[in-house]
């Protein structure tokens, strides 16, 4: 395949408490933001942090969510 980058396929999106902590926590690990928190609609946030692996890792914020991870301890 032609255009395929080690790291850029696809992305998964974690649920998150608070994203706004969980995305300044994974840069202070060492986490490179690729896209900051916004809102897409109906409450819910996003926003994209590339782990130390090259790999994308999608953060959601949500209200209705019945995964939560707190702190987003993936990191640790």
């Amino acid at each position: 395949m032609t255009g395929i980058k080690e790291g850029s396929n696809s992305v998964a999106y974690w649920s998150v408490k608070n994203i706004e902590s969980c995305v300044k926590k994974s840069i202070i690990l060492g986490a490179t933001l690729v896209e900051h928190v916004k809102e897409v609609g109906g409450g819910i946030k996003v926003a994209i942090v590339k782990d130390l692996w090259n790999n994308s890792i999608g953060l959601i914020e949500e209200t209705n969510s019945y995964l939560i991870l707190d702190n987003f301890n993936l990191f640790i």
